[in-house]
């Protein structure tokens, strides 16, 4: 096979749809977990694996990431601003966070713990000794994604000093050698810093394989869209024209993970380093099964679907949707006078996605989009107009 040289895209709106599929699959893990309806059954058990939802945003997130720096370098332009990035990302997420926290800790009258509100507003919860509060215990993948923020600028400066010419293969050992120091992370590292630091399991190390797999992807992309030849990228335009394919083998790899030995369906103990690797590996998998027709190969139905409008509308809002869920989830339960662990899943389902998402349009239009443009006119200013027309990607922004 071939591979002909693509024009430049700037956008990719199936990714919309994806960030879509990400925040509704973490919703519903939540409700069937707080209303009991896992681990039972076939059902229940595909339910509690739902948090794969946080590895289709990681790979997301590691290939759109990427692309903003790598594809500068590789075509001999202007590398990204690390200023510009870190602005984008400050105001892409911190808006509705904070807003968030101002909710939930209102609603649910909780206690004003100065230091711990301080830790969630940072970041930092998962390097101390005390857990989120609740309606906001979600936010622990949010703060492992901002850590992947914060090493990538610092990763692909180092990328960059190796030359333009070994850009694209630089960064492809890097995505190996990322897969790599996970695995090492999830079966020896982990466990020797446990006794200091309680919730290292849940650090940027113990998923660096699912933003490993974006950033591989990146330099794919990349390659393909400047000619170049491979077997491994043969493979990749033969995946992504093949969705059907791509989502028979996420669904066996998920079926295979709903099952003990990618551990313990619920929270009780039991999880052992090879069961979590397990699980690590597995949802590896699908995020990649998932986001490679997404991207690579023809417009394909499957595509088409992804960049529907009302698909794309709720990627658009994922990250409000993602913040604001769980708060909402324990207010349905209360209206409902539903207990936790009693069942009632088919009852608070809709309700909690119906107000989930009405919410996180609100946030989305009054929050999140005013500050995003705010990013925008911030990183625009100073520019040269052929700079400030396309740096990154704009599905990344």
């Amino acid at each position: 096979m071939t591979i002909q040289q693509h024009p430049r895209v700037d956008r990719f709106p199936a990714v919309d749809g994806l960030r879509a599929i990400g925040a509704i699959a973490v919703l519903f893990t939540h409700v069937a977990f707080q209303t009991g309806m896992y681990p039972r059954g076939t059902l229940g058990s595909l339910l509690s694996r739902m948090d794969v939802g946080v590895a289709i945003f990681f790979v997301v997130s590691g290939f759109l990431l990427t692309l903003g720096f790598v594809r500068p370098l590789a075509e001999g332009g202007r590398p990204q601003r690390v200023r510009d990035y870190a602005v984008k990302r400050v105001l892409r997420i911190w808006p509705v966070l904070v807003v968030t926290v101002a909710v939930v800790y209102v609603v649910f009258d909780h206690e004003l713990d100065r230091p711990k509100i301080t830790r969630l507003l940072t970041m930092s919860t998962l390097y101390g000794d005390t857990y989120f509060a609740n309606g906001v215990s979600q936010m622990w993948s949010l703060e492992t994604e901002v850590a992947f923020y914060v090493a990538l600028p610092l990763v692909m400066a180092l990328v960059a000093r190796l030359g333009r010419r070994s850009v694209l293969r630089t960064t492809a050992i890097l995505a190996v050698a990322m897969v790599a120091l996970n695995v090492v992370w999830i079966l020896v590292g982990a466990d020797l810093v446990l006794d200091t630091f309680p919730f290292a399991h849940q650090w940027f190390l113990a998923y660096l394989a699912w933003f490993g797999a974006g950033v591989g992807l990146a330099a794919a992309w990349v390659a393909r869209s400047r000619g170049a030849r491979g077997q491994w990228l043969d493979v990749l335009e033969t995946a992504g024209s093949l969705p059907g394919v791509c989502w028979t083998v996420a669904a066996a790899t998920l079926l295979v993970a709903s099952t003990p030995l990618a551990g313990p369906l619920d929270l009780s103990p039991g999880a052992t380093p090879a069961t979590a690797l397990v699980k690590c590996l597995a949802y590896l998998v699908v995020g990649c099964c998932l986001v490679i027709p997404a991207v690579f190969g023809p417009r394909t139905t499957y595509r088409a679907v992804l960049e529907h409008p009302v698909a794309r509308y709720l990627g658009q809002i994922s990250y409000a949707l993602f913040c604001i869920h769980l708060a909402v989830l324990q207010l349905v339960m209360e209206w409902t006078s539903t207990e936790f662990f009693t069942g009632r899943f088919w009852l608070v389902l809709p309700l909690t996605l119906l107000i989930s998402v009405a919410a996180a349009a609100a946030l989305h239009h009054v929050v999140e989009r005013p500050a995003v443009r705010l990013a925008g006119r911030l990183t625009r200013r100073g520019q040269p107009a052929s700079a400030a027309k396309a740096t990154t990607p704009s599905a990344s922004s």
